[in-house]
């Protein structure tokens, strides 16, 4: 049984959607290779991070959140069950 947010995950098909949709300023983003080791290598969770946090991503990424049973984005980004954690957050996300 799954107790966070990745209880509400929406499939893959509605996330690869999502980060199509939001995904407008990746290809001019300077500090692609930062993040994505940042980010364990998750290209969508880091396209999606670059339009939802453009000014202070790094920070970000590394603070801990209730949301995520207080891990930060960058600690669930090697878990496949904490990466859906995390899709369903930033999907959640205004």
């Amino acid at each position: 049984m799954e107790n966070g947010l990745e209880r509400y995950y929406g499939g893959d098909e509605n996330w690869l959607r999502y980060v199509e949709a939001v995904s407008v300023n990746w290809s001019a983003y300077g500090q692609k290779t930062e993040l994505l080791d940042a980010l364990n290598g998750q290209e969508d969770i880091a396209k999606v991070c670059v339009e939802k946090f453009p000014y202070n991503i790094f920070k970000v990424i590394t603070e801990q959140t209730n949301s995520l049973g207080g891990l930060c984005i960058s600690q669930c980004c090697s878990d496949e069950k904490l990466i859906k954690r995390v899709r369903t957050m930033l999907m959640r996300m205004p």
